[in-house]
């Protein structure tokens, strides 16, 4: 399958995804469940393991096209850690804590990213911008922190939960300030990984307000699962430059 044909089949399958969420919400209503209607959209599981699939394949297709490239083997190897953490999300790994095994697979997918564009970033004639480095750790620090102190601090959950939460928020914050800098070292379409790095934390700034605020968030499952893939197509095919 060639990389446009994917570049059509992802959003694709999180409309037809939804759609059919859509549907099953209706009957839902019909059923008198009005406040399951209106709350708990969410994409079929099916369709969401075959959209972290297809990334994972979009990621490999960008590899081998592209011999010789930091950034598309650091990438692949970050999105199929992402792949686990979709699996340990969606319950299909063995970990006692469904969120804590997604926080450590996925951050090992940051880690990797954070490698890949630190690599390529220092392929460049300047050198990875430090400027925007020390600028986008400030205000994503901000950010994290400010949404953790307000809307995901919990204290009727676990302290490991809250700080891990916290924790964790910092360091896919430090991914997208990465990302930044590497947009502002290179230019090009490497703003779409700066991007795809914003996304990405609103993606888990999500979760973390639902799942350990205990905030409500109509359709947030939905909301999640469109950033997230937002977020991972904006890394992964910044690489287009490159085709």
């Amino acid at each position: 399958m060639s990389l446009t044909a994917l570049m059509f089949l992802q959003p694709a399958l999180f409309l037809v995804g939804t759609l059919l969420s859509r549907g099953q919400a209706l009957r839902a209503t019909h059923k008198q469940n009005e406040q399951q209607g209106q709350h708990n959209l969410e994409l079929p599981l099916l369709f969401r393991m075959l959209l972290s699939i297809s990334l994972v394949v979009t990621a490999f297709l960008f590899w081998q096209n592209t011999p010789g490239s930091t950034y598309s083997v650091w990438v692949f190897w970050g999105m199929l850690f992402s792949f686990f953490g979709d699996l340990s999300m969606a319950g299909l790994l063995p970990w006692r804590n469904h969120l804590i095994g997604g926080m450590v697979t996925f951050g090992t997918a940051h880690v990797l990213y954070i490698i890949g564009f630190i690599q390529t970033a220092q392929e460049g004639p300047e050198g990875l911008n430090v400027a925007a480095l020390l600028a986008g750790a400030l205000l994503y620090a901000l950010l994290v922190l400010l949404s953790w102190q307000r809307f995901i601090r919990n204290p009727a959950r676990e302290a490991f939960l809250n700080y891990g939460a916290l924790g964790y928020g910092l360091w896919v914050g430090g991914m997208a300030t990465f990302a930044l800098a590497l947009a502002c070292s290179l230019g090009n379409s490497y703003w779409l990984t700066a991007l795809g790095g914003l996304i990405f934390v609103l993606s888990d700034l999500i979760i973390g307000i639902t799942d350990i605020g205990g905030r409500r968030v109509k359709h947030a499952a939905l909301w999640v699962w469109a950033t997230y893939i937002l977020g991972q197509m904006g890394i992964i095919y910044a690489q287009i430059q490159t085709q």
